[in-house]
């Protein structure tokens, strides 16, 4: 999976992110030490803490399904036979979940009450210090095959190199990661993430004869003319092309507002024709305005009518996001995916981050026999910065 399918899975839970509160949390950690649980299981290991009724803590296991903080295990052979007789339902900690935990932080520096029992550890001071260490490198252990890790954290070091680290340097990683999913959190809340439901695919095809055929609606075509297009007050849901941008970038309101530039020829010098003015393309231009959005200003359409191109360009404040319609073949015009995951991509720059990390760790470490300096990929990345800094 690459970066692209794993914002696309965890987008509905950072959507929902503060719907997450601290028991869900506290009830979560319980499988960060556990590779699966049933809710019978969940309810042994809660009972043995506190008292409370199964009713109770199924609701409490069906709200972590609910949000997709858990998930249904389908593949058998990671329960053991004695458990399959049972014929209950297996629950795993899903990747929403990881992420849910690392945004969170506190329940992965902090082991919640019901992690003494299942270490079987009383609540003594001495002792609680003793586990922690330990207890921090629970999710690493137990969930080391996670896009989370695949992504955010094995481009810079070795799982291997992580369980072998001091306390110190291990809060270090886990702090660089949840600032990970911070800048992740907030940066999918800011973009359009329509645009991506279909990487890999084209989400609309639009015919030149101004007919667009929508994966909201297959089943017939609908009308789509965009040089008919005037100036005035249009409802949204009534007008098929002001539909199909506001599954791009939604204009928050019912009425839009649009302006009809002039339509031009754009000119240039041509130097292989003695300098004579040659026609490049007739451009319909169009501007339209959303009064009632607090994000969206305007959207501008520009549309080449001999590329037979269409050039979407999304003015939010100071940041601008641009999409284009071009054409794949005699017939066809497309929605050109890779311009928008180009654009989406340009905010999520990861390798920064992953020497951001690896700097956080180095500037305090003076000790060469740490673990961590014989780690390759981590020693590559130290090259890297040293590297970038000569030049």
């Amino acid at each position: 999976m690459d970066i692209i399918g794993y914002i696309l899975r965890i987008a509905p839970v950072i959507e929902n992110i503060e719907k997450i509160d601290n028991n869900s949390i506290n009830l979560l950690s319980l499988f960060i030490f556990n590779s699966h649980l049933s809710i019978y299981q969940v309810y042994i290991k809660m009972t043995s803490i506190l008292k409370i009724s199964y009713k109770v803590v199924h609701q409490k296991v069906q709200k972590l399904i609910d949000l997709g903080l858990v998930e249904r295990i389908t593949d058998e052979s990671i329960i053991s036979k004695k458990e399959l007789e049972k014929g209950a339902k297996y629950y795993c900690l899903s990747e929403e979940g990881i992420f849910a935990l690392f945004y969170n932080l506190d329940v992965l520096f902090n082991p919640p009450y019901y992690y003494y029992d299942q270490s079987d550890i009383a609540k003594e001071t001495q002792k609680l210090l003793n586990i922690l260490p330990d207890y921090k490198k629970e999710i690493f252990k137990n969930h080391k095959d996670c896009q989370f890790f695949n992504i955010f954290l094995y481009p810079w070091i070795n799982m291997d190199t992580v369980l072998n680290l001091d306390e110190k340097t291990l809060d270090k990683i886990v702090l660089s990661l949840s600032e990970y999913c911070n800048m992740v959190k907030n940066y999918v809340l800011s973009f359009p993430i329509q645009n991506l439901k279909s990487a890999g695919k084209p989400s609309h095809t639009l015919s030149i004869d101004n007919k667009i055929e929508s994966e909201y609606n297959t089943d017939k075509e609908v009308e789509f003319s965009l040089p008919s297009l005037m100036e005035g007050d249009y409802i949204i849901i009534t007008n098929p092309l002001l539909s199909f941008l506001n599954q791009l970038f939604p204009f928050e309101s019912e009425k839009v507002n649009v302006k009809k530039m002039v339509d031009h020829i754009d000119r240039n010098n041509n130097d292989d024709k003695d300098d004579k003015q040659v026609s490049s393309g007739k451009y319909h231009s169009f501007l339209i305005s959303s009064a009632a959005s607090s994000r969206i200003n305007n959207i501008q359409l520009i549309y080449n009518n001999q590329e037979k191109k269409l050039n979407i360009i999304s003015i939010k404040k100071d940041k601008i996001s641009r999409i284009y319609l071009c054409s794949t073949n005699d017939s066809k015009v497309t929605l050109s995916m890779d311009k928008t995951l180009n654009y989406f991509l340009e905010g999520l720059d990861l390798s920064t981050l992953y020497k951001k990390a690896v700097f956080s760790i180095v500037i305090n470490k003076k000790n060469q026999d740490n673990p961590i300096f014989k780690d390759p990929k981590f020693k590559e990345m130290l090259i890297q910065m040293k590297d970038s800094l000569s030049n």
